[in-house]
């Protein structure tokens, strides 16, 4: 059986986002964050993030800043991130039940999404 593996695309702050015309997904407290990890947040460039927290729960790690650029707080194993990455497991499992998503093939690369929801059918 192959997995799919779906993207949530928001553009903060915004916290939900119209599918179709009666269902939508919300983002709950995840879309606060421009970067919501489970396992840790690693930059390897001059990466620049603002509009939102980096956060990661339940491991608490977050390197790679300078020489990147972080302009909002880190939230880190605390009971935002928690709620936040609860949220995000909500709008994942919403997203993965819709029938509607737009199936991508190939690098990201280069491409513009609008808000939506988005899939492939293999890993990318």
């Amino acid at each position: 059986m192959r997995s799919k593996i779906f993207i949530l695309l928001a553009i903060a702050p915004l916290a939900a986002f119209p599918l179709e015309a009666q269902a939508s997904i919300s983002l709950g407290t995840a879309g606060n964050f421009a970067v919501l990890a489970g396992s840790g947040v690693t930059n390897t460039g001059s990466t620049v993030i603002n509009g939102g927290d980096v956060g990661s729960y339940p491991t608490a790690s977050i390197t790679g800043f300078g020489p990147g650029t972080v302009t909002a707080p880190y939230t880190i194993d605390n009971a935002a991130a928690q709620q936040a990455q609860t949220d995000l497991t909500t709008a994942y499992n919403a997203a993965a039940g819709y029938a509607g998503a737009t199936v991508l093939t190939g690098d990201l690369g280069g491409m513009t999404l609008t808000p939506g929801v988005y899939s492939y059918s293999s890993s990318a």
